[in-house]
């Protein structure tokens, strides 16, 4: 079942290996959706609760901090963790237990059972981007996943073996919620290392999954530069080549005909290892 609160309002996912580059990529996209007039919301799931820190300038509260302070969470506690940054971006972080304790998905199921059972709450949104952690796809952390046909998943990935394993596992999870109404994969999103092949590799690799790369982020010191500053690429470094593809990104996205939306079909085991068989050195053309 959809859970759109008014016509026209886009849920968008992007997931990938934890250190991949997602949340840089959710970061820039919500302040160019901003700069289009729209109102856009961003919801860090991630247990480090850092995804909205560009636009805060500090790690705010989140809903798992409320429900250790009082045992529960409602729809009054998430509209007081909604904070609107400097950079006009809506936010709220998810969070997560103490390391070693209770389940990390635990806060992301809190936070949007409530947003589903008070839809009011996002009805002010045109775009809601989630900046998911993708290692695992289970419980929780699948939640995000489950919120209608029309959620659009963007994998992040690289062209190097984890990050892609862990890309295809996301691909299974989106495929199996799929037959309950959940989410659709719009593309992959390639956040370049410069590894041998690796073009070829994630061209191939989404070809198998039945999508396309809709992104190549080239490898730049200037996502280093505006992490360290604790601002925005689109900030600090407008023209560089990485803003440059995360703007075309965007303007897919929020211009363009709309998310080419699909089932995927991850890759099994062996198709897996063929994947990366000539990219080991050695391998078979």
């Amino acid at each position: 079942m959809g859970t759109r609160t008014r016509p026209g309002q886009r849920e968008i996912v992007l997931c990938g290996k934890g250190g991949i580059g997602k949340t840089t990529v959710v970061t820039n996209l919500a302040v160019l959706g901003v700069s289009r007039g729209l109102e856009v919301l961003q919801v860090g799931c991630d247990p480090k609760h850092d995804s909205c820190t560009a636009h805060v300038d500090r790690r705010a509260r989140t809903v798992m901090d409320l429900f250790r302070e009082k045992g529960r969470v409602d729809r009054r506690d998430i509209e007081g963790l909604l904070q609107r940054g400097r950079t006009g971006v809506w936010c709220l972080e998810t969070g997560g237990p103490k390391p070693g304790v209770g389940c990390a998905g635990r806060a992301i199921t809190l936070a949007l059972d409530v947003l589903r059972t008070a839809g009011d709450l996002l009805a002010p949104f045109d775009v809601i981007l989630f900046d998911l952690l993708g290692d695992v796809v289970c419980g929780g952390f699948a939640t995000p996943l489950r919120r209608g046909p029309d959620t659009a998943v963007y994998l992040v990935t690289s062209g190097e073996i984890l990050p892609v394993y862990a890309a295809n596992n996301i691909a299974h999870g989106v495929r199996n919620l799929a037959n309950r109404g959940g989410g659709r994969v719009a593309g992959l999103v390639a956040n370049l290392r410069g590894v041998p092949g690796e073009r070829d590799l994630l061209e191939r690799f989404a070809s198998a999954l039945g999508t396309r790369v809709a992104a190549w982020i080239p490898r730049d010191p200037a996502v280093f530069e505006a992490e360290r500053a604790g601002r925005t690429l689109i900030e600090t470094a407008p023209d560089s080549p990485a803003a440059a593809a995360i703007r075309r990104l965007a303007d897919a996205i929020y211009e363009g005909p709309g998310d080419s939306l699909v089932v995927p079909t991850p890759l099994d085991d062996d198709a897996f290892e063929a994947l990366f068989a000539a990219w080991r050195p050695g391998g078979a053309p």
